[in-house]
């Protein structure tokens, strides 16, 4: 009798070692992080060609903006172009995402002007690190992606400061 009980016992825990067997799961040496295997996380791919197109309607919008001014619908459009690349993540080790990256984040600091949340020196940062950003595409990616001056950066953003003045202080 006591040979089954231990046979069963044995057995038991065979099978009991067996089922913990899962890669990934934690074990008791710490070896494996817990992750749900029945969830699988997947991998954004962005759009290339459309982060050149954002990149174009950045640098088109300034450009047409510093010719013409800033009107409501350009603010409309500014605010609409920044929900787009709102949607790309907040930090990539591919260039090319960190360069839209590094261009909404100077964009938006740009369009902060209007709502009075930015300063000179923010931009001058933000600016410094777009350079930079572009400056690491590789020279297939440069010729997709337009570089945008710092001037027209600088100058758009006296141009929210005084259109977003004139509309709280009329």
């Amino acid at each position: 009798m006591k040979r089954v009980f231990a046979g069963l016992i044995s057995a038991g825990l065979i099978i009991a070692l067996c089922s913990c067997e899962n890669p990934g799961n934690p074990t008791i040496d710490g070896g494996y992080v817990w992750e749900n295997s029945e969830q699988q996380t997947e991998s954004v791919n962005y759009d290339l060609n459309y982060s050149y197109t954002l990149n174009r309607n950045v640098a088109d919008t300034l450009a047409a903006q510093q010719r013409e001014g800033l009107t409501e619908e350009r603010l409309k459009l500014a605010q609409d172009i920044l929900a787009e690349l709102d949607k790309y993540p907040e930090y990539s080790d591919d260039p090319n995402i960190n360069y839209v990256i590094k261009l909404r984040n100077v964009y938006e600091c740009v369009v902060g002007f209007y709502y009075r949340n930015s300063t000179d020196d923010y931009l001058d940062s933000v600016i410094t690190e777009y350079d930079g950003a572009y400056s690491q595409l590789s020279d297939d990616a440069k010729t997709f992606y337009v570089r945008i001056k710092p001037s027209l950066f600088t100058e758009a953003a006296k141009q929210f400061a005084e259109y977003g003045n004139e509309i709280t202080n009329p």
